[in-house]
C-alpha cells in the first residue's frame, strides 16, 4: 500500500514539474518576443523562425513537457504574441 502512495506522489510531483516547465516555457517566448521587438524597431516577431534569429541556441519550437504538445501561438507584428499550452492554459491567468 505504501508503495502505491508513493507512486501516486511522484506522479503528482512531475505533473507539477512539466507545469512548471511549461509556464516557463510559455514566458520565454514572450520575453524572446520583446527582444526581437527591441531589435527591430518595435516590431514583434510573426514566426518562430524569427525568434530564432535572436535566440542562437533554441532552433525549434518549445513543447509542453508533460506530452511533447505544441505550444498554441497568435502571432501579433505589434505586441508580443499570445502563448497558450493544450495542457496548462495561458500563463497569465
Amino acid at each position: 500500500m505504501f508503495f502505491l502512495l508513493t507512486g501516486c506522489t511522484k506522479s503528482a510531483e512531475q505533473k507539477q514539474k512539466a507545469e512548471t516547465t511549461c509556464i516557463s516555457n510559455m514566458k520565454t517566448v514572450q520575453s524572446a518576443s520583446n527582444i526581437y521587438a527591441a531589435e527591430h524597431d518595435g516590431k514583434y516577431p510573426t514566426s518562430w523562425e524569427e525568434i530564432f534569429t535572436v535566440v542562437e541556441y533554441w532552433d525549434e519550437p518549445l513543447t509542453c513537457p508533460l506530452d511533447g504538445s505544441e505550444l498554441i501561438i497568435e502571432w501579433h507584428d505589434d505586441m508580443w504574441p499570445t502563448v497558450e499550452c493544450p495542457n496548462h492554459g495561458k500563463p497569465y491567468q
